[in-house]
């Protein structure tokens, strides 16, 4: 059973007067403005914890009442949030930080400038009130400043943070612009093949490449529906548009990202038509290549390929500083091949202090618990 939304009292460290509040989806619209703000300037940028995004999700992947919020203030500056649910009970509750089906990182959102004494409160003070044992955060990357300030403040308060499991995914990262980044990741034969398969495909109608952004990018977002409707997942059933509460939070988280210009579509169309799209979210300096689709009866001509390898070329070159997410599994057979760099990904828990006997027991259960889902999953397999 969750929480019941309170407000901590100030806890006095280095540096300032910070306050640690709980909050429900309610309080925390009042806040959005200062959310907005927060995640400008966030140690890690993440799209999935903006309150766009989050806001237009919690209907329809948290349980009513469920879906809770841990704040950070320093004065009248919101400089900690991160959105929560909690799981178990008594000693061995938890708080898992707030992931769905379409989120692919759980990363707080907080200051840089205050990291040190937000974390600090967050593994201490602040969450040691809200009577959870610990915290499981999904997703997280290990290779940027957060990650980095949450190992020294475990430290320092003496939590105790546990893997559960890690692994890499495809990343868009150059260091400098580089027009030769597409030609340096793929062989030689795997260029040709591209190139005659895009002359291939000009025999269907001459192949013309569209970018969509600010509120052009809505429109895009139906299309990229249709169109993933169409192929494999509407076929499994997983396609977005084939589930109401899905749909409705995908049209309202797009809608609203792309009227602040925090979304790309790009897409290939052949004789006006769409043949292959990608939805690219992007906030507080990085991106995310969110979505994928592509009409399966230009199968043989690659049409993912094709638009994602020109869209390759173009950031790689043109946008110094670009950091695309792949959002894409482990060692994913099309985008490991275009892309060089990797992101490190981690599953972890984090014991609070004083809570150790609680946090094993609930640790335990969340590893067999995902031990239970990783088998299953197997068999589905096969």
């Amino acid at each position: 059973m969750s929480s019941p939304a309170q407000s901590y009292p100030a806890a006095v460290l280095a540096g300032g007067e910070y306050a640690a509040r709980i909050i429900g989806p309610a309080d925390a619209r009042s806040l959005v403005p200062a959310w907005r703000e927060l995640a400008l300037k966030a140690m890690e940028p993440n799209v999935f914890y903006e309150p766009d995004f989050v806001l237009a999700a919690e209907p329809a992947f948290a349980a009513p009442g469920r879906l809770q919020f841990l704040t950070i203030n320093r004065g009248e500056s919101l400089v900690f949030l991160l959105p929560f649910r909690t799981v178990g009970a008594g000693a061995m509750m938890i708080a898992e930080a707030f992931r769905h089906p379409y989120a692919t990182t759980t990363a707080p959102l907080v200051a840089a400038s205050d990291a040190r004494q937000a974390l600090h409160l967050w593994l201490s003070g602040g969450a040691a009130q809200i009577r959870v044992s610990g915290w499981r955060l999904q997703e997280m990357p290990q290779d940027g400043a957060l990650w980095q300030a949450m190992m020294e403040a475990t430290a320092a308060t003496g939590a105790g943070l546990s893997i559960l499991s890690e692994h890499r995914r495809a990343l868009l990262a150059p260091r400098e612009p580089d027009r030769t980044y597409l030609a340096d990741a793929l062989s030689s034969k795997a260029r040709k093949e591209l190139a005659r398969q895009r002359r291939r495909l000009a025999e269907e109608g001459e192949p013309a490449n569209l970018v969509l952004d600010g509120a052009d990018a809505a429109g895009g977002f139906e299309a990229f529906l249709e169109l993933e409707a169409k192929g494999w997942k509407g076929r499994a059933g997983t396609a977005m548009l084939m589930h109401e509460d899905a749909v409705r939070f995908g049209r309202q988280a797009i809608g609203a990202l792309a009227g602040r210009g925090q979304v790309r579509i790009d897409q290939i169309l052949v004789a006006g038509k769409p043949v292959a799209i990608t939805v690219m979210l992007l906030g507080g300096g990085a991106s995310w290549l969110w979505k994928v689709a592509y009409d399966e009866d230009f199968a043989k001509f690659s049409p993912a390929v094709q638009l994602i390898s020109g869209m390759t070329g173009e950031l790689a070159a043109n946008r110094p500083g670009v950091r695309l997410d792949s959002c894409a599994i482990p060692d994913h057979p099309m985008i490991d091949r275009l892309w060089r760099e990797r992101l490190d990904i981690a599953d972890v828990a984090i014991g609070l202090p004083g809570r150790n006997a609680g946090f094993a027991a609930a640790l335990a259960l969340t590893r067999a618990e995902k031990a239970a889902r990783d088998f299953a999953r197997r068999l589905l397999r096969r």
